[in-house]
């Protein structure tokens, strides 16, 4: 027990003053205690921060470890592009030069089909037009078994003109005045009209001639259809499925107004201004008399040629 330091008295713990001489006491207040808890308060938080270090330093080495992860990453990625790149800059024109060949082929054979579209077109309209005058086309120049009848007035055309009506072109036929020659200047205007019926697809010449008139990619067989002569069904005795009516060209487009746009077959299908030819340079079509479209090389034997072109031989044509 504390004593008093003046009267020796016992004093309770926690009184103020002496009961025995009233000497007051000083009390130790809670603010004396508080450096030392401060003290106490620090070390801990030194104690935290040291117990921090470690982990922070697990952090900073992942942080690290994670940096060199990434960074590999990146060198990755880009290593592959770059391989990328390379195979699409080999690849890419190999790719090309496989393809071309298939999409020219499939270019052709389209433009083929079209032709041979336009060629049965043309028969039609020639067969419409016997329908009408017991003849094929031109009007005004005799066949094998009658006279030449026409209008009067009127002076021949070619065969492509006098088929216009039933080729759904007769806004363009009548414009045409059948009592002037083709190429008059009254006539100019309606035969610089392009025909989409009468032009090849893979011919690439301009379908215009230097004078203005608009061109035809096809001609009749002059040994039946010409601009002095022409057939109907009853005079192609041998046959109007061994007999050819018209033909693809690829070379000497004339106008087709022209009443001397036709060739002879028995030159051959080779082409040039003066034959019949393939504007793909390998396969021509013909039309029969008939109205069927038929293919044939441009070697094609020269009888055969002989065959086709005359209506009233009499020799077999047999297959070709």
């Amino acid at each position: 027990m504390p004593k008093c330091p003046k009267c020796d008295t016992v004093v309770e713990k926690g009184l103020a003053q002496c009961p025995g001489c009233g000497a007051k006491f000083r009390q130790k207040t809670a603010a004396a205690k508080e450096p030392a808890e401060e003290i106490e308060d620090f070390a801990d938080d030194d104690d935290e921060l040291e117990d921090d270090r470690p982990a922070r330093s697990k952090k900073a080495s992942r942080s690290r470890k994670g940096g060199k992860s990434n960074s590999s990453s990146s060198t990755i990625l880009i290593v592959i592009a770059c391989l990328g790149v390379v195979s699409v800059c080999f690849c890419v024109p190999i790719l090309i030069a496989l393809l071309l060949p298939a999409v020219q082929q499939a270019r052709d054979a389209a433009r083929t089909t079209q032709s041979s579209n336009n060629l049965k077109q043309i028969g039609l309209g020639a067969h419409n037009f016997h329908d009408t005058y017991n003849q094929f086309p031109p009007i005004g120049v005799p066949t094998p078994s009658k006279a030449a009848v026409m209008n009067p007035g009127d002076i021949p055309q070619s065969f492509f003109v006098d088929i216009l009506p039933y080729l759904d072109q007769a806004a363009v036929n009548g414009q045409i005045q059948r009592g002037q020659p083709w190429n008059s200047p009254v006539n100019k205007p309606a035969m610089a009209t392009l025909i989409p019926v009468y032009l090849h697809a893979a011919v690439s010449a301009a379908p215009m001639n230097a004078e203005g008139y608009a061109v035809a990619h096809y001609a009749t067989n002059g040994k039946a259809i010409s601009n002095f002569m022409t057939v109907g069904i009853r005079d192609i005795t041998d046959g109007t499925s061994n007999t050819m009516m018209a033909g693809t060209l690829n070379d000497g487009f004339k106008p087709w107004g022209d009443p001397t746009n036709h060739r002879d077959p028995s030159t051959g299908f080779g082409g040039g201004p003066a034959s019949f030819g393939a504007p793909n340079r390998r396969i021509a079509q013909i039309l029969m008399f008939d109205g069927s479209v038929r293919r044939v090389g441009i070697t094609l034997a020269p009888d055969i040629c002989s065959k086709l072109a005359d209506p009233r031989d009499g020799q077999v044509l047999g297959d070709f």
